[in-house]
């Protein structure tokens, strides 16, 4: 609905792009467009999909956004060079279209961090990342950027030479308001992806789990002899998983990243990938930076003995 109503914005000339006699405006063909030199797409390209990665940044003037977008993509940003490609979060399929303003009014409150005192300088962790964009999009065919990087010294970049604290909270908020809109519309992603196991790192989403919602759909994944297998959790054990989440008892002791997690998706289409064990906890899938250890979840003996009776599998 969102980028069919874009569309028609376009075609009514409101966005000046689908002139046939003007193809300046459009990009060429087989090639993304340009979200800085061809600002018209932007509305359109961003209510389908995250640009790409090196994609330069647009900033909102002086740092501050204007009201007015229509919507808000959450994406990748770069990863800091020694991660080459680096890791990739799953970042939402859909926008945040819904009380926008808000979350504007939330950037443009952010300051910078306090200088430190004279003769002093400051030092940030020496971690490295994958940053995380937020694209605003407005009716006009402008957008701009907001880009918070959850290492070093952890600032929300809001313009080339402006940076201010609070880029955790706001990526919390946008969780927040797009778990709002999602229950409000009930919307239902058209082609879910299966959860899969592997021994290489896998995107998770960057929200908390309290704003993910429930899961849909499970599968165990274990490292056995330096072979993965793998076992499909079915939708009645997913089912007590839920519930057992939503009401059970948070802890933080006896839970490591080992060989042994449950990859799944929600019913939003988000991955998330709880690490543990199933006697003594798995750890709940957070936002990044959280500066605290991840909170776990511990399962019922019930269900741990539920999940070891599941029969593995060679992928």
């Amino acid at each position: 609905m969102l980028k069919a109503a874009l569309a028609t914005l376009l075609c009514l000339g409101l966005l000046s792009a689908c002139d046939d006699t003007d193809s300046s405006a459009r990009p060429e063909r087989g090639s993304p467009p340009s979200l800085v030199q061809d600002l018209a797409w932007a509305p359109v390209v961003l209510a389908d999909r995250c640009p790409p990665v090196h994609q330069r940044l647009s900033f909102p003037p002086a740092g501050k956004l204007p009201h007015g977008a229509i919507l808000v993509r959450l994406c990748n940003g770069r990863s800091t060079p020694s991660l080459g490609e680096g890791y990739r979060y799953d970042v939402p399929e859909d926008v945040l279209s819904s009380d926008v303003d808000s979350l504007i009014d939330q950037v443009n409150r952010l300051e910078p961090p306090p200088p430190p005192p004279s003769g002093q300088r400051v030092y940030c962790a020496d971690d490295g990342g994958t940053a995380i964009n937020l694209w605003f999009a407005y009716p006009d065919g402008t957008a701009a950027a907001v880009s918070w990087r959850p290492f070093g010294c952890r600032l929300l970049q809001v313009g080339p030479d402006r940076a201010v604290e609070g880029g955790r909270d706001l990526l919390a908020a946008f969780g927040h308001a797009l778990a709002t809109q999602r229950q409000e519309s009930h919307a239902i992603p058209s082609s879910p992806r299966p959860p899969h196991c592997s021994s290489e790192p896998q995107p998770r989403s960057p929200l908390g789990y309290q704003d993910l919602g429930d899961l849909s759909h499970v599968r165990l994944c274990a490292s056995l002899d330096h072979l993965w297998r793998e076992a499909d959790v079915p939708a009645r054990l997913v089912g007590r998983i839920n519930h057992e989440i939503a009401g059970g008892q948070r802890g933080h002791g006896c839970v490591g990243h080992g060989a042994v997690s449950l990859s799944a998706m929600t019913r939003n289409g988000d991955h998330v990938v709880f690490f543990g064990t199933r006697h003594c906890g798995w750890t709940l899938p957070v936002m990044p930076d959280t500066g605290e250890p991840w909170p776990s979840w511990r399962p019922s003996k019930s269900l741990a003995r539920a999940l070891d009776r599941l029969p593995l599998r060679q992928p």
